[in-house]
C-alpha cells in the first residue's frame, strides 16, 4: 500500500470536482475517482512504501503552517501520453514552499517519482483512465475555470483503498 500527504478542499470546489467525478461516471468515461472514495484534494506527496507512514504521522503536522488558506483552480489538462486528466492549480508560490518542506520529510528516493521535488506538479485529479480525448473534452465541458479551493484538512491517507490515518483542520485558521 502507499502513503500520501494531501489537502483537501470544501465548498465550491469540493462540489465542482465532484460534479466532474459524477459527469465522468455517469457518462461511462471514469468512475476511478468516485471509486476511491477519498474528497476532493491535491496529492502533495505519495511514498509506495508503507513503512515511512509512521514518520508521515510524526511530523505532518508541522506542515499545517505552511498551507496556503486558498488556492484557484484552474484549466482542466492532461499528462502527456496519458489519460490522467487534472485541473491545474496555478502558480502559487507557497504551495511551492509547502511541497518542498512536505518532500524533506522523507529521503528522496522514498517519494514515488511523480511527486519529487523538480518533477512536482500541483493539481487535483479528475480521472486515471478511459478515452483520453473524450475524457478530456467531458471534463471540460463541466469544468468551470477559476474555481476558489478552499483548503480544509491536510491528512495522512493509506490507499488503495482511501483510509485516512491522521489529519488536521484547517477551517479555524
Amino acid at each position: 500500500m502507499a502513503v500520501a500527504l494531501s489537502l483537501l478542499f470544501e465548498g465550491a470546489a469540493a462540489d465542482a470536482v465532484r460534479a466532474v467525478w459524477a459527469a465522468l461516471a455517469e457518462a461511462g468515461e471514469s468512475r476511478d475517482m468516485l471509486e476511491l472514495q477519498y474528497p476532493p484534494h491535491l496529492t502533495l506527496m505519495v511514498a509506495e512504501d508503507e513503512g515511512f507512514m509512521p514518520i508521515l504521522v510524526e511530523r505532518f503536522a508541522g506542515l499545517a503552517p505552511l498551507v496556503p488558506d486558498a488556492l484557484g483552480l484552474d484549466e482542466v489538462r492532461q499528462f502527456e501520453g496519458t489519460s490522467v486528466t487534472w485541473v491545474s492549480c496555478g502558480d502559487d508560490p507557497g504551495l511551492g514552499r509547502l511541497h518542498a518542506a512536505a518532500a524533506g520529510l522523507l529521503p528522496a528516493d522514498a517519494i514515488h517519482p511523480h511527486y519529487r521535488p523538480g518533477v512536482w506538479t500541483p493539481h487535483v485529479t479528475l480521472a486515471l483512465n478511459g478515452k483520453a480525448q473524450s475524457l478530456l473534452d467531458r471534463a471540460r465541458a463541466k469544468w468551470t475555470k477559476g474555481v476558489p479551493a478552499r483548503i480544509s484538512r491536510l491528512e495522512v491517507a493509506r490507499f488503495p483503498p482511501a483510509e485516512t490515518l491522521v489529519g488536521i483542520d484547517l477551517c479555524g485558521r
